[in-house]
Formats: structure tokens, sequence, C-alpha cells
């Protein structure tokens, strides 16, 4: 497991993908079982956006700084998926986002817990079943955000392409449909 997300760390870093950093890894045999010790670079600035709580999320902040967020873990996710790689496990609890979010124009987002990801073949690349698992898991995952709010991530997502909006709108899953129209 620890060799897999290592690996996927760097590439990762290698790929500017925004990540945990890789510091080291190692493997060896102890008391007759494989071990392995992986050490990354910490995000001590960084918290999980599940932190936020939903008084800080709507009562304390402008729509201005929430759509600034918003925009970000789009870029992020997309930028993911542009290279290929397909996390599979894209919770609101596996990206991080710096603890002073509300101040910076353009937060730091990290994507983290990499050790499912898998790469996407030529015909997963442009919303595919990979990309479709990812948005849909994570949609049902931000509970803080609202319709709109998962619209605007949408658009962001394809950076503001109406076509690639609509096609991405008419392959949705119905649970994503079904969990935007609860919102």
């Amino acid at each position: 497991m620890y060799l897999s997300l290592f690996h996927w760390l760097r590439w990762c870093q290698s790929n500017g993908i925004a990540s945990l950093r890789p510091l080291a890894y190692s493997e060896f045999i102890k008391d007759g079982a494989r071990r392995a010790i992986l050490i990354t670079a910490g995000l001590d600035q960084h918290i999980p956006l599940t932190d936020i709580e939903m008084s800080e999320y709507r009562g304390q902040t402008s729509l201005r700084q929430r759509r600034i967020l918003l925009k970000s873990i789009a870029r992020a996710a997309a930028e993911m998926h542009a290279k290929k790689l397909q996390h599979r496990c894209l919770y609101s609890k596996h990206i991080f986002i710096p603890k002073d979010w509300q101040e910076v124009q353009k937060p730091d987002v990290r994507l983290i817990d990499l050790e499912k990801a898998r790469e996407l073949n030529w015909f997963e690349t442009t919303f595919g079943e990979g990309v479709f698992r990812d948005l849909d898991s994570l949609n049902r995952h931000a509970q803080l955000w609202t319709r709109t709010e998962r619209l605007y991530f949408l658009r962001e997502y394809v950076d503001g392409d109406r076509d690639k909006l609509k096609q991405l709108a008419a392959n949705l899953s119905q649970s994503m449909v079904d969990s935007m129209a609860e919102s």
C-alpha cells in the first residue's frame, strides 16, 4: 500500500499535481513481516475541507471567498484528471486547504490519500467513467456546498467551456443529479 502511495506521490510531484511531498520511503522485513515507512513533508498550514464548520463557511465568509475556494478545488481536480489520474477516493476529507483560505486569492489546495489512484486510459480521459466517479464522490461528500456552489464548481472544473459543461451535465450520474436537487 505504501509503495503505491509513494509511487503516486512522486508521479504527482513530477507532473505538477499538488499533493503531499514525499521525502523518503523504505521497506524492510521485521519478525518475518514486510514493513514500510513513508515520510512526507507536513501540511501544517493546511486543514481538511471537512474541518470547516457550516457557520464558518456560510456565516463568516463572503460568496466571493467561497467561490475562490471552489475554483481552486475545481482546478486541482481538473488538473489531476487532465494529467490522466483518477483519485478513486475524492472525498472532502482528502482535500486539504490552507488554514487561512479566507484571506488568500488562490488557495493552495492539496489532494491526499492517493493509494487507490490509478491512471486513466485514453478512453476515460475526457469525462469518462473514472472522471465521473471522482466528481460524483466529491459531490456526495461536499455537504457544505449548495446546489449553486456545486454548479459553480462544475463550471470552474471545465474552465467555463460551455460545450464541455453541457457534455459533463449530460453524462452526470443520477446520484449527482439527485443530490444537487436536494441542496
